[in-house]
């Protein structure tokens, strides 16, 4: 997380692909002691199951927001077109592929809001999730991607890095089966470490928020 379309909105306001329904998918499998888990989670059907380990099942969820008000997190990508896939491409067909990319990226239209979420969006994330990444409430979260958003306008404008830009995603209620480790040395301490696995959405803003967080009259993203 997609076109900002003001004729298709949730309940809430926020504007969604009408002909787009997202699952997940969860594999269930067995651990040691026979207990049915959540082994591993993906929006991706491809990935569901693991044909080398196959799950015990595979099950279609849909979205479910935490119940938690504290449940937003900010992402951060860059504001492009879709990369084309090269793979199976031989050089020439890479290099026009390549081309045809960087002439999409100069013609995109520029956000028109310092929360406004451009129509293809993809990206991994790492960090250490500090209280001030997240989770937070929608509120906080909305205006911290509006000044993280603010400054990378300064930054399109004077020195053209790339145009990265920060959106919200929202976690969701469904949870994969955390995995537990223990190192326990031999004088009796140790460490625990628990990985957790949720699901989660990206927010697209209402147009209350995006009419809040209007683009500054010197920027724009050209």
């Amino acid at each position: 997380m997609q076109s900002l379309d003001a004729r298709n909105t949730r309940s809430n306001g926020s504007r969604e692909n009408p002909t787009s329904q997202p699952h997940f998918y969860a594999a269930i499998d067995e651990d040691t002691e026979g207990r049915e888990v959540i082994q591993r989670l993906t929006a991706n059907p491809a990935f569901a199951d693991d044909p080398i380990r196959p799950a015990k099942r595979v099950e279609r969820l849909p979205f479910t927001p935490s119940a938690h008000s504290r449940r937003f997190w900010l992402v951060e990508f860059d504001w492009a077109p879709r990369f084309p896939r090269l793979e199976g491409l031989n050089p020439r067909q890479k290099h026009e592929a390549e081309q045809r990319w960087l002439r999409e990226s100069e013609t995109m239209a520029p956000p028109a809001s310092l929360v406004d979420v451009p129509p293809h969006v993809g990206c991994m994330n790492e960090f250490y999730a500090v209280p001030d990444e997240g989770p937070l409430e929608r509120s906080v979260a909305m205006l911290a991607a509006a000044e993280r958003n603010a400054k990378a306008q300064l930054r399109w404008e004077t020195d053209g890095e790339c145009r990265r830009w920060t959106a919200l995603v929202e976690e969701g209620a469904i949870t994969a089966t955390p995995l537990g480790s223990i190192f326990l040395e031999e004088n009796g301490l140790g460490v625990l470490q628990v990985d957790s696995t949720s699901i989660i959405r990206l927010v697209r803003p209402t147009a209350d928020e995006l009419a809040r967080f209007p683009i500054p009259a010197e920027g724009g993203g050209r």
